[in-house]
């Protein structure tokens, strides 16, 4: 990029049309990441079918229920009360053996239905 020296002879206004390009292309360098990955996902299960559609759905929820014990109180409590094994066997049925989240559930737990990663706990 530029150096630190001809950096600093700039004008204040191209300094900080210079700051905002850089931040501006990390940004999309990040985003980019992130949505490559959803990109390949989808392009590799769009066109699956029957056995291979139910495997692939069933390790993706496997993940989503892994991803919730792991990071969500109320459901790490709710899985250990009604011994639920969240391993990769399954996942469906194991879904279907969850209540349905009410609002009153949801108001009386609120601090422990959110994301353990999004709270700084």
């Amino acid at each position: 990029m530029i150096g630190t020296k001809l950096y600093s002879k700039l004008p204040v206004l191209i300094q900080g049309i210079i700051i905002t390009l850089k931040s501006y292309i990390k940004e999309k360098m990040r985003e980019g990441g992130r949505l490559k990955i959803a990109e390949d996902d989808i392009s590799k299960s769009q066109f699956l079918e029957g056995a291979e559609l139910a495997e692939y759905q069933n390790q993706r929820l496997s993940l989503l229920l892994k991803h919730t014990q792991k990071n969500i109180p109320y459901y790490r409590n709710l899985f250990s009360s009604l011994g639920i094994s969240v391993d990769n066997s399954d996942a469906s049925k194991k879904l279907s053996m969850l209540p349905v989240l009410e609002k009153k559930d949801m108001l009386e737990n609120i601090n422990e239905i959110i994301d353990e990663p999004y709270t700084g706990m």
